[in-house]
């Protein structure tokens, strides 16, 4: 009853009265020697308060209980699940080492129990965490282990996934060659998806490390088949427009400053619409600077 009533209070979104009905549950089983209902009451406690403001840190407390009791259980599907948990509340909590610390203990756990394809996705998410601590060696060897994965597997969504994050990894570590030639491949299997967000999603990575390497036209080629996508979309009005201050920006560095200025014209009117502020503030900037660029000081001001 307990717990049917904390599941009610979940779905509400009200967390404190959930957390009355899971300390109960945790009373209760403990004063029974039920362990998994145990192990499962301080599960749900951990989740609930990772979902509550201020009370993150206790989230830990309690997955790092539910992760002893799974291992006490001898169930490795508890367990990894637990770990999971307790990964996230981790990196929720800025304590991004031992996050890795639990992927890694998980991965031994996945590696007996699990798919390919849920190996493949766990790499992906250790990935991350490496290069959350700025350890790129070994984000970079989860990457080519969850990519080879993919390969094998001929799965196109998580070869474009894989190739996602190893741009993203390789951005980071200011290879910016390496990141658009992964994110290149990314569009391709992207296009394989036939899935419009993920298409998007890989030409505009790919479309913003071109502008900084300075290779315009290929960028600006980029951003168009980027917009001429999510221009079919009426609710995707502000990101069309933030694609075509990118537009912009290529014009203006090639000197084209009459199709910039028509650019970032567009994209104020709709993140004024929108009441985008900061979108606002950018494209007042870049039309200032092509104003001035072309010797408009009056409208520059």
């Amino acid at each position: 009853n307990n717990l049917a009533s904390c599941l009610a209070f979940i779905d509400a979104q009200e967390y404190e009265q959930a957390i009355c009905c899971l300390k109960k549950i945790v009373e209760t089983a403990h004063s029974l020697g039920a362990t998994r209902q145990l192990a499962h009451g301080c599960s749900y406690l951990g989740i609930v308060l990772q979902r509550m403001k201020g009370h993150q840190d206790q989230c830990v407390e309690w997955h790092q209980r539910h992760s002893q009791l799974a291992e006490g259980l001898g169930d490795i599907e508890e367990r990894c699940r637990a770990l999971s948990n307790l990964s996230s509340s981790y990196i929720l909590t800025n304590q991004a080492r031992k996050a890795v610390e639990a992927q890694e203990e998980q991965l031994e756990l996945i590696k007996e129990t699990r798919t390919q394809k849920d190996l493949c996705r766990f790499y992906g998410n250790m990935s991350i965490s490496y290069r959350s601590v700025q350890n790129f060696e070994r984000a970079v060897e989860c990457h080519q282990r969850s990519l080879q994965i993919a390969m094998d597997e001929q799965d196109a969504y998580l070869q474009c996934m894989s190739y996602h994050q190893l741009g993203k990894t390789y951005r980071a570590m200011e290879k910016l060659e390496y990141a658009a030639n992964c994110h290149r491949e990314g569009v391709k299997c992207a296009k394989k998806t036939k899935l419009d967000a993920e298409v998007c999603r890989e030409l505009h990575e790919l479309g913003c490390l071109q502008l900084m390497l300075g290779q315009d036209k290929e960028a600006l080629r980029v951003f168009q088949e980027e917009l001429a996508i999510l221009d079919k979309f009426p609710d995707m009005k502000l990101e069309a427009a933030n694609v075509r201050a990118n537009i912009g920006l290529c014009h203006a560095s090639t000197g084209e400053w009459e199709e910039a200025v028509e650019c970032f014209d567009a994209h104020l009117q709709v993140a004024t619409e929108q009441e985008d502020g900061e979108g606002q503030r950018q494209t007042n900037t870049n039309l200032e600077e092509a104003y001035r660029s072309m010797g408009e000081q009056d409208k520059a001001l």
